[in-house]
């Protein structure tokens, strides 16, 4: 049974309230989020709702840019690993490393590693 279809069959049995949430990721975000609240409302002595003055858009810009540093951050980090597992376990070189009959790895090798 695909989500949908489950979805559909939870909606007919009436199983959705608001009281009740029985999905686990949702409650860890719910968490975060009075978690993430009550910081905000020590930091800054004021809830959103009550909060008229801050340029909202601008700091969702920041953060989302910061969400993109740290999604290339991860992406480098990830990609260098398997640099590494290529190195270790294949017959490469990372591209510092001259003078020597083995193969270099390229973007393409690291791209057929990646989908094997």
């Amino acid at each position: 049974m695909n989500s949908k279809q489950k979805y559909e069959e939870m909606k007919e049995e009436k199983k959705f309230t608001l009281g009740v949430v029985d999905d686990e990721i949702v409650k860890r975000v719910k968490t975060k989020l009075d978690v993430r609240s009550a910081k905000g409302q020590n930091d800054y002595g004021t809830t959103l709702f009550c909060n008229k003055y801050d340029n909202y858009l601008k700091h969702l810009q920041e953060e989302l840019l910061d969400g993109a540093n740290y999604v290339e951050a991860y992406l480098e980090h990830k990609n260098n690993r398997l640099r590494l597992e290529l190195v270790k376990f294949g017959n490469y070189l990372l591209s510092e490393e001259r003078n020597s009959d083995k193969k270099h790895v390229t973007d393409a090798d690291l791209e057929n590693y990646k989908n094997k």
